[in-house]
């Protein structure tokens, strides 16, 4: 019996690369010390959420956005372009 062969599609193709390139970044964060609290393979470049800390100021990430929360508390969101993905923190 002759296997049949799926070819891996381009989308197929983009999110095998997309998810390569998180756990890449992953590592290294972990290495580094940093905590991961949530990852987004879905956009052009994955998004990697991480907890903030005194590490974070290290990243020199921009002010993305501003704005208050469920319980009126505002808060910003830094990110930063980290080998390929983009990183992402809440600042208070």
């Amino acid at each position: 019996m002759n296997a049949i062969k799926n070819p891996i599609n381009v989308q197929n193709r983009l999110m095998l690369e997309r998810v390569a390139c998180a756990g890449t970044v992953i590592k290294q964060l972990v290495a580094d010390g940093f905590t991961v609290l949530d990852v987004n393979v879905a956009c052009a470049k994955p998004v990697i959420e991480i907890q903030r800390t005194r590490r974070t100021e290290k990243l020199k990430g921009v002010m993305k956005k501003r704005g208050a929360d469920l319980h009126g508390v505002y808060r910003t969101l830094a990110s930063v372009k980290y080998l390929g993905c983009q990183v992402e923190w809440t600042e208070r």
